[in-house]
């Protein structure tokens, strides 16, 4: 049980950690997004505040193929928290939504915004619904499919809509920026090192190194970790403490068989191979429970759409190694022990 709790915590805090950070990558990949500017020492994205002005100064360094800021904002609703993305009309952006019903908001449509499929689900709403957003009330003229778990459980709107509605003014959150030759590593780096030049203020990173960038994921990674090395080392007190009390229970039985000619080393391994079933057993029992408490998290109200709850083979694989490991360790005193007990005496426990 003390083992099956440990990799349980395990699997579902730390999976939990690299569900936030999955869920994020695949939003920029999904729209095709090479790199993302935001204020420099931001401690989080959603807490950048950039310029607008500066977008349209962005898109005309050398190397860059399009941009578009983007406003990121969450709200919270008696649905949950929703995530709100605004982008400007004509935006890029609006061409990587995959559409299952409606049209893309226009200027024609000054409160029209567009839901993913997984928060029109969540609220009930279809094109031509309507709700409020913020005290507005806001109609829904489009929803929209994607691969990625964050960007279908948003809401999209235009930015002069969202800007008003945050009290936001002429600024943005991030800037999504693609650039003409992504395959190429040199033109890249050479692009990157530019638009730090250029805009000293402002802080650029590629889209696999945004995850890592953002102090919250960071923080939220280090966190999980400290409390699942506590829940390891909590495990291995269960093993080292129950194999123990096996012993001591066992002592007049140890002493028959060592009376019987068995061999000190031979007993030993019993009580580290007792050590190792009982840790796999629990670790078969941790996994489950803690694939099913991931998915727990991933359901609550305040993280739907947050968390892309996936954990890879090779991870749960090497949680199994990583608690056999304590099994082992946490049953070597108790072999030890069990393989100095003269037989003499063993037998004349009660």
């Amino acid at each position: 049980m003390g083992v099956a709790v440990a990799v349980a915590t395990l699997i579902a805090l730390v999976g939990a950690s690299q569900g936030v950070e999955r869920a994020w990558s695949q939003s920029l990949s999904d729209r095709g997004i090479h790199m993302l500017g935001f204020r420099k020492n931001a401690v989080e994205l959603l807490s950048s505040t950039v310029d607008q002005s500066v977008v349209r100064e962005i898109g005309r360094v050398e190397g860059i193929k399009v941009v578009s800021g983007e406003l990121i904002d969450l709200v919270k609703q008696e649905a949950g928290v929703i995530r709100l993305s605004g982008w400007p009309y004509g935006s890029f952006l609006w061409e990587t939504l995959h559409l299952s019903e409606g049209h893309v908001p226009g200027r024609d449509d000054p409160n029209g915004v567009m839901l993913g499929q997984r928060l029109a689900d969540r609220l009930g709403l279809r094109v031509g619904g309507t709700t409020f957003l913020l005290d507005t009330k806001v109609k829904v003229v489009g929803i929209f499919h994607q691969a990625s778990i964050l960007t279908e459980s948003a809401m999209v709107l235009p930015l002069p809509l969202m800007q008003k509605l945050m009290d936001k003014g002429n600024t943005v959150t991030v800037i999504n920026l693609r650039v003409l030759h992504p395959e190429n590593v040199s033109e890249v780096a050479m692009i990157h090192k530019r638009l730090d030049d250029l805009f000293p203020g402002l802080s650029f990173l590629e889209n696999k190194d945004v995850t890592d960038a953002n102090e919250m994921v960071i923080l939220l990674r280090k966190l999980n970790w400290s409390v699942s090395l506590i829940a390891m080392l909590m495990g291995l007190f269960f093993v080292l403490n129950t194999l123990l009390m096996s012993v001591n229970e066992r002592t007049r039985e140890i002493g028959i068989l060592s009376a019987l000619g068995w061999r000190s080393g031979r007993i030993m391994a019993i009580v580290m191979f007792e050590g190792m079933f009982l840790t796999a057993l629990g670790s078969i029992a941790g996994l489950m429970i803690g694939l099913a408490g991931l998915q727990w998290l991933a359901s609550l109200k305040y993280l739907q759409g947050f968390i892309a709850p996936v954990i890879s083979a090779h991870f749960m694989f090497e949680v199994f190694l990583a608690a056999t490991f304590v099994g082992v360790v946490g049953s070597l005193y108790p072999a030890w022990r069990t393989s100095r007990l003269r037989a003499i005496e063993a037998l004349k426990q009660e």
